[in-house]
């Protein structure tokens, strides 16, 4: 599975199972290039590692008291870059896809925020901030915001990277498999 093939979120059942055992399989067949791209992705889990507890700092300051939550309006979804990192960086991939609950809120949001780990989310869940989050950073003057931006830049490049190999780790297994 190319991961330029396919540009659609997969939501439900036949396709989110078809995806994922797909992407399963293809992984397992890119032999040695498997344990450098899970490298690559495990960098990529630590990086958002580093963020995690001044994010939670930013929602707990920012996302408590809004009243316009995107969490509860957001429509977000894992897509393919999401699950390739997902599955090379742990070995699993989410058991579904991220729908909305019939209040319209995100599948994950909890009273007390997401219930996933932040190297588990959907990236947009990183590396966006909204207008509120932008001010309550400048009451957090103790975190260096512009290295946060400079890290999730650097997230962004890696995924980038990861998706890259990852291709060309495909189309060299599917090219020694035709001749």
């Amino acid at each position: 599975m190319r991961l330029h093939d396919h540009g659609k979120a997969w939501v439900h059942g036949f396709d989110w199972n078809e995806c994922q055992n797909s992407l399963k399989s293809t992984v397992m067949q890119l032999g040695d290039a498997r344990e450098g791209l899970a490298r690559q992705a495990k960098l990529i889990a630590d990086c958002y590692s580093s963020l995690e507890s001044i994010f939670d700092r930013l929602c707990h300051e920012s996302c408590i008291n809004c009243d316009d939550i995107c969490c509860a309006r957001a429509t977000v979804w894992y897509d393919i870059r999401d699950l390739v990192y997902l599955l090379l960086a742990t070995g699993e991939l989410p058991q579904h896809q991220i729908y909305r609950k019939k209040d319209g809120c995100c599948c994950h949001l909890a009273t007390t925020g997401c219930r996933l780990l932040r190297c588990n989310r959907p990236f947009i869940c990183t590396w966006y901030v909204c207008s509120r989050q932008k001010m309550k950073q400048a009451l957090i003057p103790d975190i260096n915001w512009k290295a946060v931006a400079e890290r999730i830049a650097m997230i962004k490049e890696m995924r980038k990277q990861l998706v890259i190999q990852y291709d060309t780790a495909v189309a060299t297994t599917t090219h020694k498999e035709d001749i």
